[in-house]
């Protein structure tokens, strides 16, 4: 499959990639979306937990193309988005059910394979599938879970004050 690639800090080119291999708990995604954002001008960089090689791109929709033995949540065909993130669940702060501070944090694009390739594999779990929206509305739908989500975490009121700053 085609696929950018990084090796090292700002060393990217566009080149054959293995096609990933599914576990029975996985599924296979064709890619038709992925955003770029300020996350991804970080990982150019090297910063942001990037490890190389990588396949960047956390911001990514497409149509599951083939399920693991195990999954009976997610269809053949269906157009999914997904949640970047892999998280252990044992260590102290999966535990603790604060599990972005993960100890053992996997994030798609970031420190494992990504969107930016023909195909990705990813957990079943992390799999949601989407009806009405465009290939390129879509993979905007992490950028725009992590705002609502911003949203819940500060509770506004009628006649709050905020600040809204950054770009990505």
């Amino acid at each position: 499959m085609k696929a950018i690639v990084y090796d090292a800090p700002q060393q990217w080119s566009f080149r054959e990639a293995p096609m990933p291999e599914i576990a029975s708990d996985e599924v296979l995604i064709r890619v038709h979306s992925c955003g770029i954002c300020g996350t991804d001008l970080h990982i150019h960089e090297g910063e942001f937990l990037a490890a190389f090689p990588l396949i960047p791109g956390h911001e990514f929709a497409g149509e599951v193309v083939s399920v693991g033995t195990a999954v009976e949540s997610v269809k053949m065909g269906e157009r999914v988005v997904c949640d970047n993130t892999e998280l252990c669940g044992h260590c102290f702060y999966c535990r603790r059910d604060e599990p972005l501070f993960c100890e053992n944090f996997l994030s798609h694009g970031v420190n494992i394979a990504g969107g930016q390739a023909e195909y990705i594999a990813i957990k079943a779990e992390k799999v949601f599938p989407i009806e009405n929206l465009t290939w390129q509305e879509a993979a905007l739908v992490e950028p725009t879970a992590c705002a609502i989500h911003g949203m819940d975490l500060i509770a506004l009121k009628p006649g709050s004050s905020v600040l809204l700053f950054g770009a990505g």
